[in-house]
Order: structure tokens, then C-alpha cells, then sequence
């Protein structure tokens, strides 16, 4: 007997670069919105219990459902689900493309975007203060729950935040001029905030890209 085999032409770089893209992009609609159901530290007895992010009013409200302290619920910092300004006189709101700028936010705890460690699809996490450090913590719709420390000392990462300048009006031409997705449609384009700043300089072909800076 014999197979037929599979004539479909091979997908182009860029094709699959595009089929990639779509799968970091595969839980937008699940975040879209809130509420949204995700697993969170409770602040008193610091287990991971159910909680909710919730809009009350112009706020964001996380709502811890902790089975030993009960109901709590607390104010995030967010520019993603709330029009926020920024606190910095004088930047600019909208990128020279017309883009809209979320403004840098310094308080603790707030909302992050940020990529699920297993499949690098864009989820909705917090920052916020445990044990005297800052922490991030996620829930992946596919993969679960992480956390990770962000830094040891919160009140030396608070300070560093106040460092910050102003938000830019980002690149005057871009590369990419339609993009609606963070980071997802970059390469650079008109949501970007900056030029470009990092050299990427190869000093051996012995690397493993196993360090831990890598």
C-alpha cells in the first residue's frame, strides 16, 4: 500500500512568523474585559486562593476569596482597563503615530501585561509586596498559575520607579504602522515609546546561552 503523501507547499518564514504571533495573541479576548478569574496570594495568610479582577467604578479591584481570612478586596493601579494619566507634567498621551500611551505606573501593587512562561502567550498579572519584596504573580488560561520575585527590597524598587522619565512620544516613522498588539505587531512600530538602545555584540561562538543572565 501506498501513502499519499502531503504536497502542501512548506510555510514561509514570515507565515510562520505570523501563525506564532496568533498563538501569543490567543487569550486577548479572554482578557479583554474585566472581570477576570485568576489564582492570587491572599494578603493575610499568603496562600494562593481564588480571586477576581474587578472594575468598581474608575477603579480596579482585586478580589481575594480566601477559604481561611474570607472576602478581601483591594485597589490595583492600572492603566490597562482605566483611562490613567500620567503623573509626569507635560508627557504626551498619544504617540506621534496617535496611538494611545499607557503612562508609566510607580505604585504598588498594579496590573501588568506579561507572558505566560510556558507558551509566551500575553496574559494580565499584578505586581504587588510580600514579605518585604515586590512579586509577580499570573494565570495562564492554558498552563496555570506562576509567581516569581520581581525584587527583595520594595522599598528600594518604589524608589527606582520615581527614577523614571517622562513618557515619549515614541518614533515619528515607524517600520510597522498598524499595530494593535503588545508586543506581538512590533518590529518597531507606531506604539513604540522609544528608539531602539540595545547592541547585541557576539564575543564567542563557545556560548550555550545557558547563563542565567540569558
Amino acid at each position: 500500500m501506498i501513502e499519499e503523501s502531503d504536497n502542501s507547499p512548506a510555510a514561509s518564514p514570515g507565515e510562520q512568523l505570523d501563525a506564532y504571533r496568533l498563538t501569543m495573541r490567543r487569550f486577548s479576548d479572554h482578557f479583554a474585559a474585566l472581570p477576570v478569574d485568576m489564582q492570587v496570594t491572599c494578603p493575610k495568610c499568603n496562600q494562593v486562593v481564588d480571586g477576581q479582577l474587578q472594575k468598581s467604578g474608575d477603579q480596579v479591584v482585586l478580589e481575594t476569596r480566601c477559604p481561611t481570612c474570607g472576602t478581601l478586596r483591594e485597589v490595583h493601579h492600572d492603566a490597562i482597563y482605566t483611562p490613567l494619566a500620567s503623573d509626569r507634567p507635560n508627557s504626551p498621551s498619544e504617540t506621534y503615530c496617535g496611538s494611545r500611551i499607557r503612562p508609566v505606573i510607580r505604585r504598588l501593587p498594579r496590573t501588568v501585561e506579561t507572558l505566560c512562561p510556558e507558551c509566551a502567550a500575553v496574559i494580565v498579572g499584578r505586581y504587588f509586596v510580600q514579605d518585604g519584596g515586590v512579586m509577580m504573580e499570573k494565570t495562564c488560561p492554558e498552563h496555570g498559575y506562576f509567581r516569581d520575585r520581581i525584587n527583595t527590597d520594595a522599598a528600594l524598587f518604589s524608589k527606582s520607579s520615581w527614577w523614571s522619565f517622562e513618557e515619549h512620544a515614541g518614533l515619528q516613522e515607524p517600520q510597522i504602522t498598524d499595530a494593535k498588539n503588545c508586543p506581538t505587531d512590533c518590529g518597531l512600530c507606531n506604539q513604540h515609546l522609544s528608539s531602539p538602545v540595545l547592541a547585541q555584540i557576539d564575543l564567542t561562538n563557545r556560548c550555550n546561552m545557558r547563563c542565567p543572565i540569558c
